[in-house]
């Protein structure tokens, strides 16, 4: 009774990146979005807790069926770049971003392990083609300054890209190893 959705894109805003981009085989289960989703409204009654079940259920069984499979699986490299947007307030998908987020990408996936510990805000990878790799930018660099923005961590990254739409060029300081490289990156839409 479950509809179910396939995709063939390797990345996106979740755990199974940090995966593919080691040439693990990794599979992402996602349930959907609603206008409320990472948001102070997000709280108990949006959650479908017999879906949830039902969601659980699936992954079980398709995890049992790697387990029993006698084989390994084999990692296949996808040049589809992942999508999730954001439910239009009268709940048909769209890309009404989500108020707080900026509706610009930069193409990187933030380091979260150093936050508050080291300078700026890590970069655990780059999207391949994306306005980041294009600009420069390598896996390991820290965001330290995003145009006259200080930043040491998500937020403030967030917070630097807000107002920013695409096309735009912000100058980025990396701080790679311990020398600072200044990057024009032309954002993309989200």
């Amino acid at each position: 009774g479950m509809k179910l959705r396939s995709s063939e894109s390797p990345t996106g805003p979740s755990d199974h990146t940090s995966f593919y981009r080691k040439k693990i085989p990794a599979m992402h289960f996602f349930t959907g979005l609603h206008g409320d989703y990472h948001q102070p409204g997000d709280d108990t009654e949006k959650v479908n807790a017999e879906g949830g079940a039902k969601a659980t259920d699936l992954v079980v069984a398709t995890a049992l069926e790697i387990i029993n499979a006698g084989e390994r699986p084999t990692y296949h490299e996808v040049k589809a770049r992942a999508r999730i947007g954001r439910p239009s307030p009268d709940g048909s998908p769209g890309e009404d971003p989500t108020p707080g987020r900026p509706g610009v990408v930069m193409g990187v996936m933030p380091g979260y392990v150093d936050e508050g510990k080291a300078r700026g805000m890590v970069i655990d990878g780059v999207s391949e083609g994306g306005p980041a790799e294009v600009a420069g930018m390598k896996e390991g660099d820290h965001i330290i300054k995003i145009g006259d923005s200080e930043i040491a961590g998500i937020y403030d990254y967030m917070g630097a890209l807000r107002n920013n739409k695409a096309g735009d060029v912000v100058t980025v300081l990396v701080l790679r190893g311990t020398e600072e490289v200044s990057l024009d990156v032309k954002l993309a839409g989200n």
